[in-house]
């Protein structure tokens, strides 16, 4: 109905000006800086520690290993005393003192590690140990992923289940 809906346009068009007329308060909220310090920090644990890990085993590299181990070890400290004194941390500590994150954060860890490992011993164990070809190795890798789906979708159904959100994802893994 023509009408009607020029009615409703009309009652649009008021609220609009009557919203539009009432003067909106700044907000209050500062905005704060980026922590650089901090990022600055985890930059070098996770370059220092990853190179260190790769050179250790590399009997000519001692020297540049220790170097990146002493960043790594330089990242991580500096990150945990810089992330309790930043206004706006990466990582608030606060947030940790919570036992449910703490467990979760150690879960991602554990979960993220496992994923790694098997994403990369997978087809080295296909191409050195049993010197399988490609294909073989793919559908090996393709078996991974089908079972990290089904997995996941069997964890997650069971803490809809069950309520418990710490037992299935720790068997799982």
């Amino acid at each position: 109905d023509p009408e009607s809906f020029g009615q409703a346009m009309s009652v649009v068009l008021i609220a609009a000006l009557t919203l539009r007329a009432q003067k909106i308060p700044p907000q209050t909220r500062r905005a704060q800086r980026f922590d650089l310090p901090g990022f600055l920090f985890l930059v070098s644990l996770v370059f220092g520690g990853t190179t260190a890990l790769e050179l250790l085993l590399s009997p000519g590299e001692r020297s540049w290993f220790l170097f990146a181990l002493g960043a790594g070890i330089t990242g991580l400290l500096g990150l945990l005393l810089s992330q309790r004194r930043s206004a706006n941390p990466l990582f608030p500590p606060a947030l940790f003192r919570i036992p449910a994150v703490l467990r979760a954060f150690v879960m991602a860890i554990c979960h993220g590690g496992a994923l790694v490992s098997f994403v990369t011993l997978i087809p080295l164990f296909h191409a050195i140990l049993r010197t399988d070809g490609t294909v073989d190795t793919a559908l090996s890798m393709l078996a991974l992923t089908i079972a990290f789906g089904v997995s996941g979708v069997i964890t997650g159904n069971l803490i809809s289940l069950t309520g418990r959100t710490a037992l299935w994802p720790t068997l799982s893994l």
